[in-house]
């Protein structure tokens, strides 16, 4: 039953974010849905003491998780940058501190429910290979309908589930996953969220 009932309810979480137009409403859809599933992991965690072990919530594999997810990092920062120059949106902004701090929390959110709400019951079904991908490619199908949005996130979905595969660990994915999105947008799209929703 949670096989089902747990990809449904990441499902439903990712529609309402996209949902969503207004940028300034952002914050608000995205903290409703921290407390959602903080309400539903505290349950689950309170039926079971053991189980955010099998999410990646522990110090197990974490050493080997962060050393590629570092990697993945640096390869990820080197290409934006290159992306950065070509477009002439290389540029460090002060409003990238504030995300720097804060995005990873949320990243870190949307690796538990892709890892440990859909990608642990794919496992169920495929190989590591094949589950991987269909992570990544869930992952990039989010973030439509911008086509090299969802397309870059697809690329990361693969290489962080990867590595949750691997190592059953979500602590390095978060600041990895935060850090390049906000390299993303700022030298990707040329756009600095933070501006965008506080001014």
């Amino acid at each position: 039953m949670r096989s089902l009932l747990e990809p449904a309810l990441v499902a439903a979480t990712a529609v309402a974010n996209l949902s969503v137009g207004n940028p300034r409403l952002k914050p608000l859809v995205i903290g409703l849905s921290v407390l959602f599933w903080a309400g539903y992991l505290g349950f689950r965690w309170r039926a079971d003491p053991a189980e955010p072990r099998s999410w990646g919530l522990s110090r197990a594999g974490a050493r080997a998780a962060a050393r590629e997810s570092l990697l993945v990092l640096l390869a990820g920062a080197v290409a934006l940058a290159a992306i950065g120059v070509a477009r002439g949106t290389l540029v460090l902004d002060a409003a990238m501190l504030p995300l720097a701090l804060v995005y990873p929390a949320w990243a870190l959110v949307q690796q538990l429910l892709l890892q440990a709400m859909v990608v642990r019951h794919l496992l169920g079904v495929l190989r590591p290979a094949p589950a991987a991908v269909a992570g990544g490619a869930l992952f990039g199908l989010a973030h439509w309908p911008d086509a090299g949005l969802m397309g870059t996130c697809a690329l990361l979905g693969v290489a962080t589930t990867a590595i949750w595969i691997r190592h059953r660990n979500l602590w390095p994915l978060a600041p990895c996953h935060g850090w390049l999105g906000i390299l993303y947008y700022h030298w990707a799209l040329g756009r600095a969220p933070w501006r965008e929703v506080f001014g």
